[in-house]
């Protein structure tokens, strides 16, 4: 058996980031998007790029019990399947995805209009988006 090789120091270099773009996220897609891209350094710093995944190689999976879904095409690499089963680089994912999990939860629970004005914005009368369509005057009313 190989030796056990841990990556949690990476995981500490990228999670302040992470961190910041995830209390930026006005959305579920935001969320997704900042999950992948902390993955993508993660592989890019432990592989050096001798391991080449794309955005479309990695996503949030609520439905997985890791969280978090790898593309049978990325999980085929050698090196990757070796280190991914030799190391903590799962755990370190599983974390990644539980924060990414949590921030789901929490604009979902405290700020759905958030998502749902970037999903379904309503435009104005002259163009600019706002969350409410503004109120027609009727007859008699003061300005």
């Amino acid at each position: 058996m190989g030796r056990h090789k841990s990556f949690t120091k990476i995981e500490r270099e990228i999670q302040h980031g992470y961190r910041k773009n995830l209390n930026t996220a006005d959305s579920t897609e935001d969320i997704e998007k900042f999950f992948v891209y902390a993955v993508l350094d993660l592989i890019e710093q432990v592989f050096e790029g001798r391991v080449l995944a794309s955005f479309e190689d990695i996503s949030l999976d609520g439905q997985a019990a890791s969280g978090y879904h790898l593309s049978p095409y990325l999980m085929a690499n050698r090196e990757f399947a070796r280190t991914y089963k030799n190391s903590d680089i799962s755990q370190v994912l599983e974390r990644l995805a539980e924060s990414a999990d949590n921030h789901v939860k929490h604009l979902d629970e405290k700020h759905p209009d958030r998502t749902e004005a970037k999903i379904y914005p309503v435009p104005s009368h002259a163009g600019n988006f706002h969350k409410k369509a503004p109120q027609a005057k009727g007859p008699g009313s003061s300005h």
